[in-house]
């Protein structure tokens, strides 16, 4: 079965806990189950430390693998272009990825004549 699924936030849990944690046959997204990766699933959720929060996240990620309980075909990764003059633009923390060497899709938007005369003062770096 071929699914989509779209993080609703940035962070590993939204997508291992929510489409491969292990549900009653029929009322999940996929019928795959491991106890052992429901168990580094549950743990990770409950770690307050970042290093092992994402060990434990990519030792369940590497069994769901092992297992072919699914094959993640792709992370997409966001990147942004910035001008060298435009400043004090919030910055997005970007969804991390947790394997390294995923396949990246990168959209790039390149805006073309801009006046910076027009842009408010506070974007011009000075």
């Amino acid at each position: 079965m071929r699914s989509l699924f779209t993080v609703d936030y940035p962070d590993p849990n939204n997508l291992l806990a929510q489409v491969w944690w292990s549900q009653e046959q029929g009322f999940g997204r996929q019928d795959w189950s491991n106890n052992v990766f429901d168990q580094l699933v549950d743990r990770a959720a409950a770690e307050m430390n970042t290093d092992r929060r994402m060990a434990l996240y990519r030792d369940a990620e590497r069994l769901l693998l092992e297992e072919a309980g699914g094959v993640l075909l792709a992370h997409p990764l966001n990147l942004e272009l910035r001008k060298p003059w435009l400043k004090e633009l919030k910055k997005i923390k970007p969804v991390i990825p947790i394997s390294p060497g995923t396949t990246a899709s990168i959209r790039i938007c390149i805006l073309r004549n801009i006046n910076r005369r027009r842009l408010p003062g506070y974007l011009l770096r000075r």
